[in-house]
């Protein structure tokens, strides 16, 4: 399953919904307990569109789940999938449960960028690169990044981590329009 959800998540990079959408159901089809690759599937379902899906399958992952960062991501897809204020209640909820925590850092940062809070969640960004956090490292082309590229902030994030900052601070991530 974590083999499908990371192929998911880099044919949705790379602007290819339908096949990525394919493996996030032949995913949730296995293992739909199985917190980090099924998220990871769900931002396919999110990018080609498949929005109330996405939001029924986060839901049931926010029922079952119990990592920071696994919650978070369930997060996130909940705000990109028109759900802003369940969302931002699981936010809250989040940053009351793992503040402070190591683990928590990059996660509660996706939550924020789910309700569009990028002040909350630029220093969380900014935390997790010094812990470093894996999820930083392999998901800098994610569209949830998309509205902080541009910012000194996140330039200095990529710079940080040896990514090429022309690449990554483009308004696309470098994905494919």
């Amino acid at each position: 399953v974590g083999t499908l959800g990371s192929a998911s998540m880099a044919l949705s990079l790379a602007g290819q919904p339908a096949q990525a959408m394919a493996l996030s159901d032949r995913a949730w089809e296995i293992d739909s307990t199985l917190g980090t690759p099924i998220t990871t599937s769900l931002l396919a379902l999110v990018d080609g569109g498949q929005r109330a899906e996405a939001s029924r399958r986060a839901e049931v992952v926010l029922r079952t789940a119990t990592r920071p960062q696994v919650l978070a991501r369930a997060t996130y897809v909940l705000g990109v999938a028109g759900e802003r204020t369940r969302a931002l209640t699981m936010a809250r909820q989040l940053t009351e449960r793992f503040a402070g925590s190591d683990e928590g850092a990059n996660s509660l940062g996706a939550a924020w960028f789910a309700v569009g809070d990028t002040g909350r969640a630029l220093p969380l960004l900014e935390r997790a690169v010094a812990i470093p956090d894996y999820f930083v490292l392999s998901n800098l082309g994610l569209r949830m990044y998309d509205p902080v590229r541009a910012t000194p902030r996140f330039a200095a994030i990529v710079r940080k981590l040896g990514l090429d900052v022309a690449l990554f601070t483009l308004p696309n991530g470098g994905r494919p329009r």
